[in-house]
């Protein structure tokens, strides 16, 4: 049996909440969690996620958009030279709700005197769940650094997927630690809303379609450490995480009916974005392309760049965990006949009012 297949057996989690002894209900009655077996530790997690409300977001839709179907960690131990090596991946098979948006499990763990980094993936692609699968019984011994994890966990899903990551360093695993270890867990992706508010006097504008053009084809589950600007705030996203082999493609995301009440008329998910820095990466930037009849004319076409023209946000940067709206606030001209002609033109014949905000896991 290799190590980190008995490092799996010791790591046996109980659903618990903040207490050190606890009655949950189940099936069976109620359960009473033990406590730690001698010489384990009994560490106590809590995680949490983030709602990112958007103006026309039921209550209930923002919570599901909030849930944690599975969750792994992803134990990492110090190689003595300041960085991390893999140490073995733990499937978290047990967690219960605590409050909104939050998580709480108990593990069992081996004591440690040196530091250790641990790694969460919280509903995680068809891909990086074969990787967990695939090593769940040699991760320790591949002697993978975590650059190289970072650069491993990577996905071509569809972004639809609402997968969030997030870590923690402990300076050891002691068993007088009884405190709970708090994980703010980062969406892997950017939430976008269009809103439509036309000014007074402004022509008539109905918008029909919406599509993202050159997203992102490669989403990097874990963001590598450079995209956080404070540590006691990892949730806190200042830099994208895009993989150095992404491609770009473009795809419609649907057909959208404006909601009479908010003004909102789309909101979808986009992966993230490099900062666009010359004019040829300026016209290759991800954007949006807004389809609508002008004034009852037939169907046209619009392109909106990603630019919230607030401090930290470029032209064409998209971060992930940030919302991002678009508000229409007047339409001056029929746009381009097709979408490709939006798409590959300078954004003209339409005024947005552009802002974005970090939804941050507390």
């Amino acid at each position: 049996m290799g190590r980190a297949k008995k490092a799996l057996i010791a790591l046996t989690v109980w659903l618990a909440a903040v207490a050190c002894t606890v009655d949950i209900e189940s099936e069976a009655g109620k359960v009473t969690t033990p406590e730690a077996p001698e010489g384990k530790v009994e560490v106590k997690f809590e995680v949490k996620t983030n709602s990112l409300a958007s103006r026309n977001t039921r209550a209930e839709d923002t919570y599901v958009e909030s849930i944690v179907n599975d969750l792994t960690l992803i134990m990492m131990k110090s190689d003595g030279k300041g960085g991390f090596v893999g140490d073995y991946i733990m499937p978290i098979t047990a967690f219960a709700p605590s409050g909104p948006a939050t998580y709480v499990f108990v593990a069992t763990m081996e004591p440690s005197e040196t530091e250790v980094k641990l790694l969460f993936v919280a509903n995680k692609p068809a891909s990086v769940s074969d990787y967990f699968e695939a090593h769940a019984d040699d991760f320790g011994d591949l002697g993978i650094t975590e650059e190289e994890l970072r650069t491993t966990l990577t996905d071509n899903a569809p972004v639809m997927t609402m997968t969030m990551t997030g870590e923690v360093t402990l300076g050891g695993i002691d068993k007088d630690n009884v405190s709970v270890v708090t994980v703010p867990l980062i969406r892997c992706v950017a939430k976008v809303e269009l809103l439509l508010n036309l000014e007074p006097g402004s022509p008539d504008f109905v918008p029909t379609t919406v599509t993202t053009y050159r997203v992102n084809k490669i989403l990097q589950i874990l963001p590598g450490l450079e995209t956080f600007d404070d540590p006691v705030e990892p949730s806190k996203v200042v830099a994208p995480t895009v993989p150095d082999a992404t491609q770009k493609q473009s795809y419609y995301t649907a057909t959208y009916t404006r909601d009479p009440e908010s003004g909102s008329f789309s909101i979808f998910t986009v992966t993230e974005n490099r900062q666009a820095t010359t004019p040829d990466e300026r016209m290759a930037s991800t954007v949006i392309v807004v389809g609508g009849r002008f004034e009852g004319g037939p169907i046209t076409y619009y392109r909106i760049d990603f630019n919230s023209q607030e401090a930290g946000h470029p032209y064409g940067q998209i971060l992930r965990n940030y919302h991002y709206v678009f508000n229409i606030t007047r339409v001056m001209q029929p746009g381009y006949d097709d979408i490709v002609s939006a798409a590959e033109s300078v954004s003209s014949a339409i005024v947005t009012e552009n802002s974005s905000e970090v939804v941050l896991a507390r």
